[in-house]
């Protein structure tokens, strides 16, 4: 087989595509002066030949949506990427790729027996690690590691796939919760489990469960749209938290305590203690004009988070009394679920 043009050092981003009609096609986009430039090669009659003196773009994402075919993960090829973090994560890449709308899956049967046993393979392996999500399999790579689609509803979302770590690979994480509960007087953790809020793609939430909230039956992957204003995205991370049952964990992270300074220096100290100690956490990973309406957004919507809000903020209260208590229980098992449950007092 003709080997590959060589990729030139300083290149940013690079694509070799195979057809399984035998074509191959080779992207190569590296930095001018004030633009990138694109250069193209074929494959002909066994030699490569070259587009010339190449394309230009201002950035990455032109290229992207100038350069036919560069962003688009079409049946009936392979498409392995090569880029360069500092430039883009490679989740960022995946997430601007293109699956055309009505296409199935690949089809092996289309391809070279040695080609296509080791990409059916990769998709039995990732139906394996994650049953759950509906795969529109295309093969793909990026820095080798393996790109697919999912059917996500509104369209089939082209997704970074770590084998290795078995997980979808985000652009970020906005939010993950956790609790763990130990044996009774043994200090072994018996239970640890949460869930995770990723951007997945620009719009594009994934919400999933960990450890052992896997075993759930109201804990589900989910795909949900995150708009961009920081007040609708605080109400829908609001919607998430309430969806999820971590109201309390989400009061205890970004509520304040002791609003009107009533704890003496030892009392303050205990209940530092015991916040830092409680078995439930959320950490949230976003702007201060999106927490701003997430703390609205769940005051207003349940009755759960502002109880545990109020209970904060005026620790001398009755409530305030039976939390502080709840907190000193521990991480047991039973305890855990009852202070996530409100179940912590009249």
């Amino acid at each position: 087989m003709t080997r590959w043009p060589d990729i030139p050092d300083g290149t940013i981003l690079s694509l070799r595509r195979r057809a399984n009609n035998g074509k191959r096609q080779q992207w190569v986009i590296a930095p001018g002066v004030n633009d990138l430039i694109v250069r193209h090669s074929r494959l002909k009659g066994g030699s490569w030949h070259d587009s010339g003196s190449g394309d230009r773009c201002k950035d990455l994402a032109d290229a992207l949506r100038c350069i036919p075919g560069l962003g688009v993960l079409q049946r009936g090829f392979i498409s392995e990427y090569t880029v360069d973090s500092a430039s883009w994560e490679p989740a960022v890449l995946v997430s601007r790729l293109q699956i055309p709308a009505g296409e199935s899956a690949e089809n092996p049967d289309d391809w070279p027996a040695e080609v296509a046993d080791e990409w059916a393979d990769s998709d039995d392996a990732l139906a394996e690690w994650a049953p759950q999500l509906p795969w529109v399999p295309r093969w793909a790579t990026v820095n080798g590691i393996r790109v697919s689609g999912i059917d996500v509803g509104r369209n089939v979302q082209a997704v970074l796939a770590d084998g290795n770590q078995e997980q979808l690979v985000p652009i970020r994480v906005i939010a993950r919760s956790s609790s763990h509960s130990e044996s009774c007087g043994t200090g072994v953790i018996s239970w640890a489990g949460g869930n995770t809020l990723s951007l997945l793609a620009p719009g594009l939430g994934y919400s999933h469960p960990w450890g052992n909230s896997t075993e759930s039956d109201d804990c589900d992957d989910q795909f949900l749209d995150l708009p961009d204003r920081p007040a609708q995205l605080g109400r829908r991370l609001a919607e998430w938290v309430i969806d999820t049952h971590i109201e309390v964990a989400a009061a205890l992270a970004l509520e304040p305590l002791d609003v009107d300074g009533t704890l003496d220096d030892e009392e303050r100290r205990s209940w530092k203690k015991a916040l830092a100690e409680v078995p439930l956490s959320l950490d949230v990973q976003t702007d201060a004009d999106v927490l701003k309406p997430l703390r609205e957004n769940l005051a207003l919507l349940s009755d759960l988070y502002r109880r545990t809000r109020d209970s904060l903020a005026w620790p001398g209260s009755d409530d305030g009394r039976v939390l502080a208590q709840s907190l000193g229980d521990g991480p047991v098992n039973g305890a855990v679920s009852r202070l996530a449950s409100g179940d912590w007092g009249p």
